[in-house]
């Protein structure tokens, strides 16, 4: 009941990604299209959400080194939320790869000697 507790502190993060992320989706798609704003998405929370691990992985280290357990706790709650964001763009990046085979057909910068 604890460990869902300390999650429930982590909401505000989710909130926010969720609100990134619908910004960043809506525009981009008003901007080019909606396959792109999907590329986007996932270019973007791929490395933000590699960030967040490494940072709160960090933290958590640290906490856990200085021994302040609630400091732990929380930090530990939103390392669960970015990891779990991590995995949850790869597995829509793999789905938008296998419905658009095309996309990892892109043409390459050509330079000439």
């Amino acid at each position: 009941m604890a460990l869902v507790a300390r999650l429930l502190q982590s909401l505000p993060l989710v909130i926010v990604l969720v609100i990134l992320a619908l910004v960043i989706y809506f525009v981009v798609s008003w901007a080019r299209s909606p396959e792109r704003a999907k590329e986007v998405l996932i270019k973007f929370f791929t490395v933000f959400n590699s960030i967040l691990s490494i940072f709160f992985l960090l933290a958590t280290a640290y906490a856990f080194f200085e021994g302040n357990q609630p400091v732990l706790e929380l930090t530990v709650s939103f390392l669960v939320v970015a990891v779990l964001a991590l995995v949850i763009t790869r597995i829509c990046r793999w789905r938008f790869v296998k419905n658009h085979p095309h996309y990892m057909d892109k043409s390459q910068r050509v330079t000439f000697l």
